[in-house]
């Protein structure tokens, strides 16, 4: 999933990069770009799709048997991805989904998604395929009794009450600590989707990075997410477009 790390082509919050002059100071933070249906909520849910589109094309991957997760904004991605992608077959979103908050981040946000509806209706966009959250201390804190009944409700209405399932582990403040990853291994590992939850090594940053330390060059006095932004934005680039 794109994320902080090698997702650096375009700015993750609305604060300008001091190379950008003044008629291109909001790019997709504007109304501009919100006119063309341009945002980074819709960019980064393209790339997510894209990203399945890759798994899927690899000889070596059981199509079927494709789940994801994520915390947090990640949690919000891979609610997103569900909802709108069938082809994810199982879904943990984790500390996300409640109704005390849709999302601190502009990537997390759309114009019109959520008019009559929050993120616990999105996260039902998923059923009748497997769903798993958790709650900590922070937003979610109330989702036993606010959420989750519904979503309990509709597993159930739906035939399939064992794919659904939470876990409220408020003690903790936002996490995706260890006790809620083996709460997620166990999701996945129960909805036929087998996690290889093996001690793997601690790898150095430079090896995790798909392009290295150096990351993205800049052009002149620019850097390449000005110069990426600039070009789709003139040109209407379908790539930017929910």
């Amino acid at each position: 999933m794109e994320g902080y790390a090698d997702s650096v082509q375009l700015d993750h919050s609305a604060g300008p990069p001091p190379d950008r002059g003044e008629r291109d100071a909001h790019l997709l933070f504007s109304p501009e770009a919100e006119q063309r249906g341009q945002t980074p909520f819709g960019l980064q849910t393209w790339n997510s799709i894209r990203a399945v589109d890759f798994v899927c094309s690899l000889d070596d991957v059981d199509k079927s048997r494709i789940a994801v997760t994520g915390a947090s904004g990640g949690g919000t991605q891979s609610m997103i991805l569900g909802a709108v992608d069938d082809r994810v077959d199982a879904v943990f979103p984790a500390v996300m989904v409640s109704t005390a908050m849709q999302g601190g981040c502009t990537c997390e946000n759309a114009a019109y998604l959520r008019i009559g509806q929050g993120n616990v209706d999105i996260a039902a966009a998923i059923a009748p395929r497997p769903l798993g959250l958790t709650a900590a201390d922070d937003w979610t804190k109330e989702l036993e009794t606010k959420g989750h009944p519904d979503l309990v409700s509709l597993y159930r209405l739906l035939g399939h009450p064992g794919r659904y399932e939470a876990h409220f582990h408020v003690e903790f403040k936002h996490n995706y600590n260890a006790v809620n990853r083996q709460h997620m291994y166990s999701f996945i590992n129960r909805a036929g989707r087998a996690v290889d939850n093996r001690n793997w090594p601690v790898q150095r940053r430079s090896s995790l990075l798909l392009l290295g330390e150096s990351r993205f060059a800049t052009r002149g006095d620019q850097s390449y997410s000005t110069v990426t932004v600039r070009t789709c934005l003139r040109s209407s680039c379908p790539l930017m477009i929910l």
